[in-house]
Protein backbone atom coordinates (compact mmCIF):
# COMPACT_ATOMS: atom_id res chain seq x y z
CA UNK A 1 0.00 0.00 0.00
CA UNK A 2 2.90 2.12 0.42
CA UNK A 3 4.26 1.88 -2.85
CA UNK A 4 0.72 3.06 -4.62
CA UNK A 5 0.65 5.89 -2.79
CA UNK A 6 4.40 7.23 -2.96
CA UNK A 7 3.40 6.91 -6.94
CA UNK A 8 0.38 8.68 -7.21
CA UNK A 9 2.09 11.90 -5.17
CA UNK A 10 5.09 11.26 -7.92
CA UNK A 11 2.13 11.27 -10.39
CA UNK A 12 0.91 14.97 -9.25
CA UNK A 13 4.02 16.67 -8.78
CA UNK A 14 4.87 15.88 -13.13
CA UNK A 15 1.64 16.85 -13.99
CA UNK A 16 1.64 20.14 -12.15
CA UNK A 17 5.48 20.10 -13.28
CA UNK A 18 4.64 20.17 -16.63
CA UNK A 19 1.16 22.60 -16.05
CA UNK A 20 3.98 25.35 -15.40
CA UNK A 21 6.23 24.23 -18.42
CA UNK A 22 2.79 24.99 -20.61
CA UNK A 23 2.43 28.38 -18.99
CA UNK A 24 5.69 29.60 -20.11
CA UNK A 25 4.43 29.63 -23.94
CA UNK A 26 2.83 32.36 -23.75
CA UNK A 27 5.83 34.84 -23.67
CA UNK A 28 7.46 35.75 -26.85
CA UNK A 29 10.68 34.40 -28.32
CA UNK A 30 13.88 36.55 -28.77
CA UNK A 31 15.93 36.57 -32.11
CA UNK A 32 19.76 36.00 -31.66
CA UNK A 33 21.19 38.41 -34.01
CA UNK A 34 24.85 39.06 -35.31
CA UNK A 35 25.75 42.37 -35.13
CA UNK A 36 28.82 44.51 -36.50
CA UNK A 37 31.13 46.30 -34.24
CA UNK A 38 33.16 48.99 -35.99
CA UNK A 39 35.99 51.51 -34.75
CA UNK A 40 33.99 54.55 -36.29
CA UNK A 41 30.79 56.08 -35.12
CA UNK A 42 30.78 58.78 -37.25
CA UNK A 43 32.67 60.80 -39.69
CA UNK A 44 33.73 64.28 -40.64
CA UNK A 45 35.68 64.10 -43.94
CA UNK A 46 37.34 66.47 -46.70
CA UNK A 47 37.13 66.00 -50.25
CA UNK A 48 39.76 63.38 -51.38
CA UNK A 49 40.02 61.75 -48.12
CA UNK A 50 40.03 58.03 -47.16
CA UNK A 51 39.08 56.31 -44.38
CA UNK A 52 39.09 52.61 -43.50
CA UNK A 53 36.65 51.26 -40.79
CA UNK A 54 37.65 48.18 -39.16
CA UNK A 55 34.48 46.29 -38.19
CA UNK A 56 34.38 42.82 -36.32
CA UNK A 57 34.13 39.94 -36.07
CA UNK A 58 36.77 39.46 -38.41
CA UNK A 59 35.50 36.32 -39.21
CA UNK A 60 32.03 37.58 -40.58
CA UNK A 61 30.33 38.59 -43.46
CA UNK A 62 29.23 42.00 -44.32
CA UNK A 63 27.91 44.17 -46.88
CA UNK A 64 28.71 47.89 -47.05
CA UNK A 65 26.69 50.61 -48.58
CA UNK A 66 26.24 54.72 -48.97
CA UNK A 67 22.50 56.27 -49.30
CA UNK A 68 24.86 59.22 -50.80
CA UNK A 69 27.37 57.94 -53.67
CA UNK A 70 27.69 61.33 -54.95
CA UNK A 71 29.27 62.54 -51.77
CA UNK A 72 30.79 59.16 -50.09
CA UNK A 73 31.89 56.23 -51.61
CA UNK A 74 32.43 52.82 -49.64
CA UNK A 75 34.09 49.31 -50.59
CA UNK A 76 33.19 46.04 -49.52
CA UNK A 77 36.09 46.23 -47.63
CA UNK A 78 35.50 49.44 -45.24
CA UNK A 79 37.53 51.72 -46.92
CA UNK A 80 35.46 55.31 -47.31
CA UNK A 81 36.29 57.79 -49.91
CA UNK A 82 34.96 61.34 -49.69
CA UNK A 83 33.70 62.23 -53.01
CA UNK A 84 32.22 65.79 -52.66
CA UNK A 85 30.23 67.90 -50.12
CA UNK A 86 27.44 66.99 -48.50
CA UNK A 87 25.97 64.55 -45.90
CA UNK A 88 25.66 60.54 -46.48
CA UNK A 89 24.91 57.58 -43.74
CA UNK A 90 26.83 54.36 -44.55
CA UNK A 91 25.59 50.96 -43.22
CA UNK A 92 27.44 48.06 -42.43
CA UNK A 93 25.28 45.01 -42.35
CA UNK A 94 25.67 41.75 -41.29
CA UNK A 95 22.87 38.91 -41.93
CA UNK A 96 20.62 39.81 -39.62
CA UNK A 97 21.34 43.20 -38.21
CA UNK A 98 23.03 46.61 -39.35
CA UNK A 99 24.69 49.52 -38.30
CA UNK A 100 24.58 53.10 -39.34
CA UNK A 101 27.89 55.93 -39.65
CA UNK A 102 26.68 59.33 -40.22
CA UNK A 103 29.39 61.29 -42.50
CA UNK A 104 29.89 64.87 -43.54
CA UNK A 105 31.80 65.91 -46.20
CA UNK A 106 33.70 69.67 -46.77
CA UNK A 107 36.21 71.40 -48.82
CA UNK A 108 39.04 71.93 -47.48
CA UNK A 109 40.16 75.67 -47.31
CA UNK A 110 44.26 75.93 -46.48
CA UNK A 111 45.21 78.76 -43.67
CA UNK A 112 47.10 81.47 -46.13
CA UNK A 113 47.98 83.40 -43.02
CA UNK A 114 47.20 84.97 -39.39
CA UNK A 115 46.14 88.28 -39.00
CA UNK A 116 46.60 90.22 -35.55
CA UNK A 117 44.85 93.32 -34.37
CA UNK A 118 47.75 94.78 -33.36
CA UNK A 119 51.56 94.39 -33.95
CA UNK A 120 53.22 95.74 -30.80
CA UNK A 121 51.21 95.29 -27.34
CA UNK A 122 52.00 97.55 -24.45
CA UNK A 123 51.19 96.28 -20.87
CA UNK A 124 51.68 97.47 -17.80
CA UNK A 125 53.80 95.75 -15.45
CA UNK A 126 51.00 95.60 -12.55
CA UNK A 127 48.41 94.49 -15.43
CA UNK A 128 48.01 91.53 -18.36
CA UNK A 129 47.46 91.62 -21.82
CA UNK A 130 45.46 89.74 -25.09
CA UNK A 131 46.64 88.68 -28.22
CA UNK A 132 43.71 88.56 -30.85
CA UNK A 133 44.79 86.47 -33.77
CA UNK A 134 42.38 85.79 -36.45
CA UNK A 135 42.67 82.99 -39.75
CA UNK A 136 42.60 84.39 -43.44
CA UNK A 137 41.01 83.49 -44.67
CA UNK A 138 38.07 83.57 -42.49
CA UNK A 139 37.04 80.25 -42.97
CA UNK A 140 39.86 78.43 -42.93
CA UNK A 141 39.75 75.16 -42.01
CA UNK A 142 41.34 73.61 -38.80
CA UNK A 143 42.84 77.54 -37.50
CA UNK A 144 43.63 76.76 -34.56
CA UNK A 145 46.98 78.91 -33.29
CA UNK A 146 49.58 78.11 -30.72
CA UNK A 147 51.05 80.48 -28.87
CA UNK A 148 54.90 80.67 -27.59
CA UNK A 149 57.12 83.60 -25.64
CA UNK A 150 60.46 84.08 -26.75
CA UNK A 151 61.58 85.57 -23.76
CA UNK A 152 59.44 84.02 -21.06
CA UNK A 153 61.39 85.96 -18.12
CA UNK A 154 59.50 89.35 -19.26
CA UNK A 155 56.36 87.93 -20.69
CA UNK A 156 54.32 84.75 -20.80
CA UNK A 157 51.16 83.84 -23.17
CA UNK A 158 48.95 80.74 -22.48
CA UNK A 159 47.02 78.56 -25.06
CA UNK A 160 44.51 81.23 -25.60
CA UNK A 161 46.84 84.08 -26.30
CA UNK A 162 46.35 85.59 -22.68
CA UNK A 163 49.59 87.87 -21.82
CA UNK A 164 50.93 87.95 -18.43
CA UNK A 165 54.28 90.38 -17.57
CA UNK A 166 56.82 88.81 -15.25
CA UNK A 167 59.55 91.80 -15.68
CA UNK A 168 59.70 95.12 -17.47
CA UNK A 169 61.45 94.24 -21.01
CA UNK A 170 60.38 93.20 -24.68
CA UNK A 171 59.91 89.85 -25.79
CA UNK A 172 58.50 88.21 -28.65
CA UNK A 173 55.23 86.04 -29.43
CA UNK A 174 55.39 83.60 -32.21
CA UNK A 175 51.74 82.79 -33.06
CA UNK A 176 51.32 79.49 -35.40
CA UNK A 177 49.20 76.94 -37.35
CA UNK A 178 51.02 74.57 -38.64
CA UNK A 179 53.76 75.73 -40.98
CA UNK A 180 52.10 79.44 -41.04
CA UNK A 181 53.10 82.18 -38.28
CA UNK A 182 53.23 85.67 -37.07
CA UNK A 183 54.91 87.52 -34.67
CA UNK A 184 53.88 90.29 -31.98
CA UNK A 185 56.32 92.20 -29.88
CA UNK A 186 55.31 92.62 -26.36
CA UNK A 187 56.84 95.31 -24.83
CA UNK A 188 56.57 95.62 -20.42
CA UNK A 189 56.85 98.83 -19.06
CA UNK A 190 54.98 101.06 -16.68
CA UNK A 191 52.30 102.95 -17.90
CA UNK A 192 51.24 106.27 -16.66
CA UNK A 193 48.21 108.36 -16.88
CA UNK A 194 49.25 111.55 -18.53
CA UNK A 195 47.58 114.90 -17.72
CA UNK A 196 48.64 117.81 -19.89
CA UNK A 197 49.98 121.15 -18.29
CA UNK A 198 49.45 124.63 -19.33
CA UNK A 199 50.64 127.52 -17.37
CA UNK A 200 49.23 130.86 -16.19
CA UNK A 201 49.32 133.50 -14.00
CA UNK A 202 52.57 134.85 -14.68
CA UNK A 203 54.38 136.84 -12.18
CA UNK A 204 57.32 138.79 -13.00
CA UNK A 205 57.71 137.02 -16.34
CA UNK A 206 56.07 136.79 -19.15
CA UNK A 207 54.44 133.51 -20.46
CA UNK A 208 53.42 133.27 -24.39
CA UNK A 209 52.44 130.10 -25.99
CA UNK A 210 53.93 129.57 -29.43
CA UNK A 211 51.64 128.63 -32.56
CA UNK A 212 54.27 125.59 -32.64
CA UNK A 213 53.08 124.19 -28.89
CA UNK A 214 55.94 125.45 -27.07
CA UNK A 215 56.05 128.41 -24.12
CA UNK A 216 58.63 131.14 -24.12
CA UNK A 217 58.83 132.14 -20.79
CA UNK A 218 61.06 135.56 -20.09
CA UNK A 219 61.74 136.99 -16.71
CA UNK A 220 60.97 140.96 -16.30
CA UNK A 221 62.03 141.40 -12.44
CA UNK A 222 63.27 139.39 -9.50
CA UNK A 223 61.44 135.99 -8.66
CA UNK A 224 59.69 135.43 -11.91
CA UNK A 225 57.14 132.61 -12.19
CA UNK A 226 54.36 130.90 -12.94
CA UNK A 227 51.77 128.41 -12.24
CA UNK A 228 50.76 125.12 -13.87
CA UNK A 229 46.78 123.94 -14.60
CA UNK A 230 45.55 121.36 -11.84
CA UNK A 231 46.37 118.30 -11.76
CA UNK A 232 42.50 116.99 -12.63
CA UNK A 233 42.10 114.31 -10.60
CA UNK A 234 42.65 113.19 -7.30
CA UNK A 235 46.24 111.47 -6.97
CA UNK A 236 47.13 110.75 -3.59
CA UNK A 237 46.52 107.00 -3.56
CA UNK A 238 48.51 106.72 -6.51
CA UNK A 239 51.84 104.83 -6.74
CA UNK A 240 53.93 107.46 -8.61
CA UNK A 241 53.07 110.67 -9.70
CA UNK A 242 55.72 112.84 -11.46
CA UNK A 243 55.52 116.57 -13.17
CA UNK A 244 57.59 116.67 -16.60
CA UNK A 245 58.90 119.51 -18.67
CA UNK A 246 60.38 119.45 -21.94
CA UNK A 247 62.72 122.80 -21.94
CA UNK A 248 65.54 124.56 -23.71
CA UNK A 249 66.86 127.15 -21.85
CA UNK A 250 69.42 130.20 -22.59
CA UNK A 251 71.06 129.86 -19.09
CA UNK A 252 71.89 127.30 -16.51
CA UNK A 253 69.90 127.69 -13.52
CA UNK A 254 70.72 125.52 -10.14
CA UNK A 255 67.88 127.65 -8.03
CA UNK A 256 64.88 126.57 -9.64
CA UNK A 257 61.57 125.67 -7.30
CA UNK A 258 58.63 124.04 -7.33
CA UNK A 259 55.92 125.18 -5.12
CA UNK A 260 53.10 122.86 -4.25
CA UNK A 261 49.56 125.24 -4.60
CA UNK A 262 46.04 124.55 -2.96
CA UNK A 263 43.47 126.22 -3.07
CA UNK A 264 43.64 129.87 -0.67
CA UNK A 265 47.19 129.13 -0.30
CA UNK A 266 49.01 132.45 -0.99
CA UNK A 267 52.06 131.17 -2.57
CA UNK A 268 52.04 127.19 -1.72
CA UNK A 269 54.73 125.14 -0.13
CA UNK A 270 57.93 125.12 -0.75
CA UNK A 271 59.92 121.55 -2.13
CA UNK A 272 62.85 123.10 -0.22
CA UNK A 273 64.70 121.79 -3.64
CA UNK A 274 66.67 123.66 -5.30
CA UNK A 275 66.35 122.30 -9.63
CA UNK A 276 68.79 122.33 -11.73
CA UNK A 277 68.33 123.31 -15.46
CA UNK A 278 70.98 123.30 -18.27
CA UNK A 279 71.93 125.17 -20.36
CA UNK A 280 71.06 124.43 -23.83
CA UNK A 281 70.77 127.49 -25.87
CA UNK A 282 67.75 128.26 -27.67
CA UNK A 283 66.57 126.68 -30.90
CA UNK A 284 62.95 125.26 -30.84
CA UNK A 285 63.68 123.42 -34.09
CA UNK A 286 66.18 121.77 -33.10
CA UNK A 287 65.47 118.40 -31.78
CA UNK A 288 69.01 117.63 -29.88
CA UNK A 289 68.29 120.94 -27.47
CA UNK A 290 65.27 119.89 -25.87
CA UNK A 291 65.83 118.62 -22.41
CA UNK A 292 63.71 116.34 -19.93
CA UNK A 293 62.87 117.88 -16.19
CA UNK A 294 61.08 115.20 -14.30
CA UNK A 295 60.03 116.15 -10.51
CA UNK A 296 58.45 113.60 -8.36
CA UNK A 297 55.57 114.27 -6.32
CA UNK A 298 55.46 112.03 -3.31
CA UNK A 299 57.36 114.27 -1.28
CA UNK A 300 54.03 116.77 -1.99
CA UNK A 301 51.09 114.17 -1.24
CA UNK A 302 52.86 111.93 1.79
CA UNK A 303 54.15 115.49 3.72
CA UNK A 304 52.39 118.50 2.61
CA UNK A 305 48.62 116.43 1.89
CA UNK A 306 49.14 117.88 -2.05
CA UNK A 307 47.28 116.22 -5.25
CA UNK A 308 43.64 116.26 -4.57
CA UNK A 309 41.59 117.62 -7.96
CA UNK A 310 41.68 121.23 -7.93
CA UNK A 311 45.73 121.46 -6.65
CA UNK A 312 48.26 122.60 -8.74
CA UNK A 313 51.78 123.60 -8.74
CA UNK A 314 54.40 126.97 -9.04
CA UNK A 315 57.36 126.68 -11.24
CA UNK A 316 60.14 129.08 -10.83
CA UNK A 317 62.63 129.78 -13.15
CA UNK A 318 64.53 132.11 -10.67
CA UNK A 319 66.78 133.97 -13.47
CA UNK A 320 66.30 137.36 -13.17
CA UNK A 321 67.89 138.72 -15.66
CA UNK A 322 65.58 139.40 -18.58
CA UNK A 323 68.03 138.21 -21.09
CA UNK A 324 67.25 134.79 -19.57
CA UNK A 325 64.88 132.59 -21.89
CA UNK A 326 63.42 129.29 -21.42
CA UNK A 327 60.99 127.40 -23.70
CA UNK A 328 58.98 124.65 -22.44
CA UNK A 329 57.10 121.60 -24.35
CA UNK A 330 54.54 118.67 -23.31
CA UNK A 331 54.15 119.82 -20.23
CA UNK A 332 52.12 117.20 -18.16
CA UNK A 333 51.60 115.38 -14.96
CA UNK A 334 52.31 111.69 -14.84
CA UNK A 335 50.95 108.92 -12.58
CA UNK A 336 50.19 105.23 -11.90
Amino acid sequence: MKTVKLNVQMCCKLVLFMALLGGCSGYPDYAVTNPPFVDITSLDMYIGDTVQITVSPEDATFRWSSDNDEVIKVSQTGEVVALSEGLATITVASNNDELKIDARVRTFIPLTSIALTVDILTIDILGDGQIWAYPVPENASEATFTYISTNTEVATVDATGAVKPVSLGTAEIIISSGSIENRLTVNVTEIYAVVPVDFNTPSNMTVVKNDAGYWEMTPTRNDPYCYTTSVGADVRSKGSVFFIVEYQSSHESNQGQIFYCKPNAAGGVSSDMDLHFDQTGIDPTNESLWREFKFSLSHAINTHGWGETNHRLRFDYVQDNAQNRMLVRNARYEYR
